[in-house]
């Protein structure tokens, strides 16, 4: 093995690699957060007019235990008697604000014309059918803490913690965990499932550090199992190794730092984890080509500096043009309305540019001193595929416009829809529980709205009750919409006790009498039960709750657009008119992502298109990439029309992300056919000649790739499996494309 020629280069090697091994010191200052609202920055509308909402009432950071007795129902003594235990043991989680059950529910009571609440508990003692009987009616509290059948219950914990509580979920679910442990040895017949907010904050890191701990090393080794399947070069696969790894952990450092300095978007979360996939599987495209291509060399004869050489001056060009529009493609993510995807795109982006500087100065210098294995190409399978489709050109170019029209059909069964609820797989417990609750007791789904009465202490006028009342009676009447909590019901169950003589269900006919009414009902409440949650401090506006089960973002979007209608119509007060909740902030980000991508999306296509136009300088050629670039995302989307016919928060961005990806390919063979033809060859003898060089890597990297993003397929976070899947499916039709389309449509245009 000769010494290289280029003294240099150990100056330029020492250059690139000394920073990126600072770089990678930077992973210690990254740390998993279980804030669901990073999905959505703090200027988003959705999110302001959310926290505004809270300011002026509270958060809903909530945990419901949901209990099931495995026998009776739950005013079974035993089982009640676990329901008072878990309320008890309840109030003594860390930064618990409120517990409310059935046995603590405080109920409206009259003896004569007194008039009081008295708990659940207390009426329970003395009498349990006619206790069971009031809490049914009772409209706070049917179909949602205890359902029809009284076969399940719940009770619903509220909790104050700051905005970033990372160690309080953390702390909250530890003492769940000890709370559930003493619940099961004391009454094992009864089971418990816990959801709610603050399981979905802990299922939200909880998922981040899954896929840190084995799906990232996972990905790493069936990336190098397929490099080294076809390469069957452990000093190729070492040096790989390092290549991948450096760049992993260069991009994840240079993100802790860039986090250390302030910028907060570089938090790791579900959606940002798979940013090392991603980097791994593109850096491994990226890089295939130049390992091939020195095996390639070395078999034909040489020193492994003359390799080197002849494989980077084959393939260099190609391989900077491939890293820069897959770049390109991440970093049009940027117009993403989420910031992790945001934020993932531009790891991704980091990433690749180590990659392309550690290809261009650190992996040939470490390759000519590797006493490397020549490999031949299996020429002689690439030379009868590609003399087939010479042959069969206009077959090729019939089918494959029968095969892009039909999954083109597909794309309009496509609709904007997810389900925050359902981000999660069932190996998650938050899952299992969410699905047992919606399925027996009540919706998840949460819409709330402030309903205005325009004025300070506005709410005590009887015409602001009418109107509330008729609102929350529409809302009753509404498709999905299972439980609504009003103030007005509240109000009605006081005046039926205290003015029999109305008409049941009646309001209180003057100003007076429901200012004595609340003050009255608030001056009755217990510690812990009252009603400041549900009436702003001016007393200028309530709180009304609609609970819905089963389903979707669409759904409620939906919902929320026929409730601004009706408060429009019915109570036209300035600046009231949308509803809240953390479900609806999922929602409307959903397709606030997908809009904001389309713009993303035009100019990835755009501009890669553009570049690749550029460094080809031949129209038919350029045109033959941008029908490469667009078939495979039509497929894919086509085929995702098909079979899962939604997109949500993650499938949004594939479009732009792939475009920069299914590219690579294209314009290896693409370059290399022009190379071939400037030496004089017929176009036949030089796309053969090319499809020949180039096949083998062609096949290893998409092979690289869509085991890569498929791995993000088994990833418990629903964002990052549609990632993997919908790439995944795009990268196999890229590859189908590349290896028959792009040769029989390059041979039929340039005769």
């Amino acid at each position: 093995m000769k010494t290289s020629k280029h003294p240099g280069e150990w100056l330029l090697f020492l250059v690139v690699l000394i920073p990126i091994l600072f770089l990678v010191t930077g992973v210690v200052n990254l740390q998993i957060s279980a804030e669901t609202r990073v999905l959505a920055g703090p200027d988003n509308p959705v999110r302001i007019s959310l926290e505004h909402f809270e300011g002026r009432f509270a958060q809903n950071n909530n945990l419901f235990f949901v209990m099931q007795p495995t026998r009776g129902d739950v005013f079974d003594e035993e089982t009640f008697s676990a329901i008072e235990l878990l309320t008890e043991l309840a109030w003594q989680l860390p930064n618990v604000s409120r517990v409310t059950s059935i046995t603590n529910f405080p109920l409206i009571v009259s003896d004569d014309d007194s008039f009081g609440v008295s708990p659940l508990d207390e009426r329970y003692q003395t009498n349990g059918t006619t206790a069971r009987a009031e809490l049914m009616a009772e409209p706070w509290v049917s179909h949602l803490l205890v359902n029809e059948e009284g076969s399940v219950t719940g009770a619903n914990v509220l909790f104050v913690i700051p905005s970033e509580a990372t160690a309080e979920i953390a702390e909250i679910m530890a003492g769940v965990s000890v709370l559930l442990e003493e619940m099961e040895q004391t009454y094992p017949s009864v089971r418990i499932y816990v959801t709610g907010n603050i399981a979905l904050m802990n299922a939200f890191a909880d998922s981040a550090r899954r896929d840190v701990a084995w799906l990232i090393p996972l990905a790493f080794v069936v990336v190098l199992g397929i490099a080294f399947f076809f390469l069957n070069d452990m000093r190729l696969l070492a040096a790989l190794g390092t290549y991948l790894g450096l760049c992993c952990l260069g991009a994840m450092g240079a993100a802790g730092w860039l986090s250390y300095f302030g910028w907060s978007g570089h938090i790791l979360n579900p959606a940002t984890v798979a940013a090392p996939i991603i980097i791994m599987t593109l850096a491994m495209a990226s890089i295939i080509h130049l390992l091939s291509g020195v095996q390639m060399a070395l078999a034909r004869g040489g020193t492994v500096t003359d390799a080197v050489a002849t494989a980077l001056d084959e393939s260099g060009n190609a391989i900077i043009l491939t890293i820069v529009t897959t770049a390109i493609g991440f970093l049009c993510m940027n117009f993403a309305a989420s910031p992790p995807l945001r934020t993932l795109g531009n790891i991704v982006a980091m990433g690749l540019g180590l990659a392309l500087m550690m290809a261009l100065c650190v992996m040939p210098v470490l390759l000519r001193r590797l006493n490397i294995t020549p490999r031949d190409v299996p020429s002689r399978q690439l030379s009868a595929l590609i003399t087939g489709i010479s042959r069969r050109k206009s077959f090729v170019l019939l089918f494959t416009a029968l095969i892009g029209g039909t999954a083109f059909v597909g794309v309009f069964n496509i609709r904007a829809d997810d389900d925050f609820i359902r981000y999660f797989d069932h190996s998650f417990d938050y899952r299992v529980a969410s699905d047992f609750t919606e399925d027996n007791l009540t919706g998840l789904n949460l819409l709330e709205f402030a309903f205005e009465a325009g004025d300070d202490h506005g709410i005590n006028e009887p015409a602001y009750f009418q109107r509330l009342d008729a609102f929350t009676n529409w809302l009753r009447d509404q498709s999905g919409v299972e439980h609504v909590t009003s103030l007005s019901d509240k109000l009605k169950q006081i005046n039926d006790v205290l003015r029999p003589d109305d008409a049941p269900g009646s309001l209180p006919p003057s100003r007076e009498l429901i200012a004595q009414y609340l003050l009255l009902y608030e001056l009755s409440l217990p510690p812990g039960s009252d009603i400041a949650d549900r009436i702003n401090a001016p007393r200028s506006a309530t709180r009304i709750t609609a609970v819905s089960r089963h389903i979707t973002s669409a759904d409620l979007r939906d919902l929320n657009a026929r409730a601004e209608i009706w408060l429009g119509a019915n109570n036209p007060i300035p600046g009231q008119h949308t509803g809240h909740s953390i479900n609806y902030f999922f929602a409307a980000l959903s397709l606030e992502n997908i809009r904001s991508m389309i713009i993303g999306t035009a100019l990835a296509l755009v501009m890669i298109s553009a570049i690749v136009l550029i460094a080809l300088r031949d129209l038919r050629l350029g045109a033959v990439s941008l029908v490469a670039n667009l078939l495979p995302p039509a497929v894919g989307f086509g085929v995702w029309g098909f079979t899962v016919g939604e997109i949500g928060l993650a499938s949004s961005v594939v479009a732009a992300m792939t475009f920069g990806i299914v590219v690579d390919d294209t314009i290896h063979l693409l370059l290399r056919f022009k190379k071939e033809k400037a030496l004089g060859l017929s176009d036949e003898e030089a796309m053969s000649k090319a499809y020949v060089s180039v096949g083998r890597a062609m096949v290893i990297t998409s092979l690289a790739l869509a085991g890569g993003f498929g791995l993000l397929m088994v990833s418990g976070f629903e964002i990052n499996s549609s990632l993997g899947l919908f790439t995944s499916i795009i990268v196999v039709a890229a590859l189908i494309v590349d290896l028959t389309l792009v040769p029989a449509l390059i041979l039929a245009i340039r005769r």
